[in-house]
């Protein structure tokens, strides 16, 4: 009895590791940081908070730019010069100056927002798990030219067994063109920094 219930849990947790993901990521995480590495060459240091608290730090092309995201007032700020401690922009998030370069917005960059955008795909459309010893590889299609974000038709995710955060993330349009490759690294989960290194006014 008790082998077939820890059989048929292991099969929950190996068959459903996005819908884990979204679960810790919405109750157990209420911060963390990591270091983010962008195919268009972008490389940051990111930090959030719960409700919705966002700091960038970057690293490159623009090193000592940093953004912060305030949820209270819908506002970013933007501290373009490190060595210039008084010049800080108040930004919308909607703006063209802060938006990455396929369009995203500081404000809708948190992994829950990603995972969630992630199971609306699969959900109209199919998805394919493989248990790779330390991470579940899955490989994410829409379903009848489904497209979410716009283009995006395809995902590709890995997720770190044990913590279910993204280890790497790559997206692709209908015909297969891929369009951003995203890594994790340096993950830090609910420890490592407060929430005063979300003011820098």
């Amino acid at each position: 009895m008790f082998l077939l219930l820890f059989l048929f849990m292991s099969y929950v947790s190996f068959a459903n590791p996005l819908d884990e993901a979204i679960h810790r990521f919405e109750k157990e995480y209420k911060y963390y940081s990591y270091i983010m590495k962008v195919s268009d060459g972008t490389v940051l240091k990111y930090f959030y908070a719960k409700p919705g608290y966002v700091r960038m730090d970057i690293i490159e092309p623009f090193k000592g730019a940093t953004l912060v995201y305030d949820p209270n007032t819908n506002k970013v700020f933007v501290r373009p010069f490190k060595n210039i401690k008084s010049l800080i922009l108040k930004l919308s998030p909607d703006n063209p100056m802060i938006k990455s370069s396929k369009g995203h917005r500081i404000d809708e960059s948190d992994i829950l927002t990603l995972l969630n955008t992630v199971k609306e795909l699969r959900d109209k459309g199919e998805m394919i798990v493989e248990d790779r010893g330390s991470c579940y590889y899955m490989d994410v299609k829409g379903g009848r030219g489904f497209m979410v974000r716009g283009n995006i038709a395809r995902f590709v995710l890995i997720l770190e067994k044990g913590s279910f955060f993204p280890k790497y993330v790559a997206s692709y349009d209908k015909d297969g063109g891929l369009i951003e490759e995203v890594s994790f690294e340096d993950i830090s989960i609910n420890v490592g920094f407060s929430k005063g290194i979300f003011m820098i006014r």
